[in-house]
């Protein structure tokens, strides 16, 4: 997506139901969000997260980056204001600038090594819990509040039924 404010077009959602129908689930979604969410509203770094309260830990679903970032890894949710906002009050998080990811990641150096200096967190709630993310990284200053809007609706795909 450029710097427009348009929603996903019809095409990219009927791509997405498509996925949804198909085996197996759920890396099949997830290949299509990664395909969909680079053309639509850009990234370099995809990855699907899911939250675990007991251990309090983030399981990476999928990636985009499997050397970088292997699915299954996990780790653990250390208290933050990244966590307060994204994993326990489910809001979205842009973090525009090298010094934001700094902030907010222990895994700045291996974000910063792909390219990658700005996030959209996009936090997946369903039935009042905040399941996981999709994250999306690009280059410094990419991501906007105009991202926002799209990206959660295209999220909205990795919910469960």
């Amino acid at each position: 997506m450029s710097e427009g404010h348009h929603p996903a077009p019809l095409h990219v959602i009927a791509q997405l139901l498509a996925a949804q129908q198909q085996s197996p689930q759920p890396q099949t979604i997830y290949r299509a969000l990664d395909e969909v969410m680079k053309d639509e509203i850009g990234h370099i770094l995809f990855t699907v997260l899911r939250q675990h309260q007991d251990p309090r830990e983030l399981e990476r679903l999928y990636t985009n980056h499997p050397k970088s970032y292997p699915v299954s890894g996990r780790k653990q949710i250390r208290p933050s204001s990244w966590t307060t906002q994204v994993l326990e009050r489910g809001e979205v998080y842009i973090g525009a600038t090298e010094n934001d990811i700094k902030a907010a990641f222990p895994d700045h150096k291996t974000i910063a090594d792909l390219g990658c200096a700005s996030v959209l967190n996009i936090p997946l709630v369903y039935n009042g819990a905040v399941l996981g993310s999709i994250n999306l990284l690009h280059k410094a200053g990419f991501y906007k509040p105009h991202h926002i809007g799209p990206a959660r609706l295209l999220a909205s795909f990795a919910l469960p039924a």
